[in-house]
């Protein structure tokens, strides 16, 4: 709006008298302060706008970097609890294995020292019967 007024004024900023010899602008000085100050507001209006723009880019650019932050945190700390995790099952399954080798263990000594009384038994049993013969 201020625009086409602006426009419209410049039409009527001065009168052009033409003669024989010469052309004469003569500016009308009511026009000038009028134009000076739309050309003030207009300006204005102009840096607000930019001041507006530039605010919001700079909310947008924080709000992005925030985000990304926070994605990052996000991201850092699932890779923390799977290493964690992966950490735990490997500790697990160690204690496993060792667990299942001793209980073999075990029972393999277990069985050897059966197998060896046992023999023992038998030994000390044909023993008696020989001296019973």
């Amino acid at each position: 709006m201020l625009e086409q007024s602006a426009a419209q004024r410049k039409a009527s900023v001065g009168t052009l008298y033409l003669s024989a010899t010469h052309t004469i602008f003569v500016e009308n000085p009511e026009t000038r302060k009028e134009t000076w100050k739309e050309q003030k507001e207009l300006k204005e209006q102009k840096e607000q706008k930019e001041q507006k723009e530039q605010k919001k880019q700079k909310e947008q650019k924080e709000q992005k970097e925030q985000k990304e932050q926070k994605e990052q945190k996000e991201q850092k700390e699932q890779k923390k609890q799977k290493e964690q995790k992966e950490q735990k099952e490997q500790k697990e399954q160690k204690e496993q294995k060792e667990q299942k080798e001793q209980k073999e263990q075990k029972e393999q000594k277990e069985q050897k020292e059966q197998k060896e009384q046992k023999e023992q038994k038998e030994q000390k049993e044909q023993k008696e019967q020989k001296e019973g013969l």
